[in-house]
C-alpha cells in the first residue's frame, strides 16, 4: 500500500507541472501581454465607431514582419465582419523609404490584395534587389502587370507624400518605436517581443483584445 503512495505522489509531483506547463495561457495582462496607449494620443479619433481598427505598422525591408506576414495573412481571411484593418508603412532604415512609398503606390494603382505576400517573398525568400525605384518598377510589371510610368509617377506623388507625413504623426502619438506592431482601436499596442515570438500566440492577443473593444463598443 505504502509503495502505491509513493508511486502515485511521484506521478503527482512529476506529472502535474508538466500538465501546468504544457497549458496554454488564455489569462492576457496589459504590461505583459500588451501596452496601453494613452488617451491622449490625437490619432485615436481616426478610429470608426462602428468598427475595431487594427493597424498594422511594418515595413516590407523587415524580416520579422516577414516572418509574421503569413500567420497575419491567415488571420485577416477569418477576421470578424466588425474588424477594419490596415497596415501603416515605417521607415526606420534609410532603404525602406521606398518600400513606404511602395506600398501606397499599389493601393493606388488599384494592385490586386495579396501584393504583400509576393513583395514578401521576393525579397526575404528570393533574396531579390528591389533597392531602387527602376527595380522595383520593374518587379510591378512584371508581377502585377503595371507600366514602368505609371508606377514610376505615383511613387514621386504628392499623395504618397501626404501619406507618410501622415503616417509619421500616428506613429508618433501610437509611440511605435519597433516593428512589426500592432494597434487595436488606438487603445492598445502588441508586438513579438510580447508574445515570446509567437505568431499564434500574438494573434489570440489581438482577438482578446478586439473583443474587450467589441464589448466597450456594444457592436
Amino acid at each position: 500500500m505504502m509503495k502505491k503512495f509513493f508511486s502515485f505522489l511521484i506521478y503527482t509531483v512529476l506529472f502535474f507541472p508538466l500538465m501546468a506547463f504544457g497549458k496554454e495561457d488564455t489569462n492576457f495582462k496589459a504590461g505583459r501581454d500588451y501596452l496601453e496607449i494613452p488617451a491622449s494620443a490625437s490619432s485615436i479619433n481616426l478610429n470608426p465607431k462602428n468598427k475595431v481598427m487594427v493597424i498594422e505598422f511594418f515595413s516590407y525591408g523587415c524580416p520579422a514582419c516577414s516572418r509574421l506576414n503569413p500567420t497575419l495573412e491567415t488571420w485577416l481571411k477569418n477576421k470578424p465582419n466588425h474588424v477594419e484593418f490596415d497596415r501603416v508603412p515605417v521607415e526606420f532604415e534609410s532603404d525602406w523609404h521606398l518600400y513606404a512609398r511602395t506600398y501606397y503606390v499599389a493601393k493606388i494603382l488599384g494592385v490586386r490584395s495579396d501584393f504583400s505576400p509576393v513583395i514578401f517573398d521576393a525579397i526575404h525568400k528570393d533574396h531579390l534587389d528591389l533597392g531602387t525605384p527602376e527595380r522595383m518598377a520593374d518587379f510591378f510589371r512584371t508581377h502585377f502587370k503595371i507600366k514602368t510610368a505609371d508606377f514610376l509617377s505615383t511613387l514621386g506623388s504628392p499623395v504618397v507624400d501626404a501619406e507618410l507625413a501622415n503616417n509619421q504623426k500616428v506613429m508618433n502619438d501610437f509611440m511605435v518605436f519597433q516593428i512589426p506592431g500592432i494597434v487595436i482601436d488606438g487603445k492598445y499596442k502588441v508586438d513579438p517581443s510580447l508574445s515570446g515570438n509567437n505568431p499564434h500566440r500574438l494573434i489570440e492577443t489581438i482577438n482578446y483584445l478586439i473583443h474587450e473593444e467589441k464589448q466597450e463598443k456594444k457592436l
